[in-house]
C-alpha cells in the first residue's frame, strides 16, 4: 500500500471562474483525487454546474456529475474503474 493513501489532504482547484476543494480521503489515492479534479475542470465549460461527489438517489455517488432541471444526470464522470452500473 502506498504511503500517500494514508495521508489526508485538501487540494483547491480553480478553473473557468469556479473553484472546488477536493478532499483526499484516507483510503483514496492522490491519483484518484487528481483525476476527479481534472474531470471537473475538463467538462465544466460544457456541463456547468458540475458537482463533485454528489449523492444520486440512495445508491450512487458519481465522482463528477451535472444534473438537469429535473434532477436527472446529464453528465456522469467516474475517475477510475467502476462496476455494477
Amino acid at each position: 500500500m502506498s504511503s500517500d493513501l494514508l495521508l489526508r489532504r485538501k487540494l483547491t482547484l480553480r478553473a473557468h471562474g469556479e473553484q472546488v476543494i477536493f478532499v483526499k480521503k484516507s483510503r483514496e489515492s492522490l491519483e484518484h483525487v487528481l483525476m476527479k479534479a481534472f474531470l471537473w475542470a475538463l467538462y465544466l465549460p460544457d456541463y456547468a454546474p458540475l458537482t463533485v461527489e454528489l449523492s444520486i438517489g440512495d445508491k450512487y455517488k458519481p465522482d463528477v456529475v451535472s444534473l438537469d432541471a429535473a434532477g436527472r444526470p446529464r453528465f456522469w464522470g467516474e475517475a477510475g474503474s467502476s462496476s455494477g452500473l
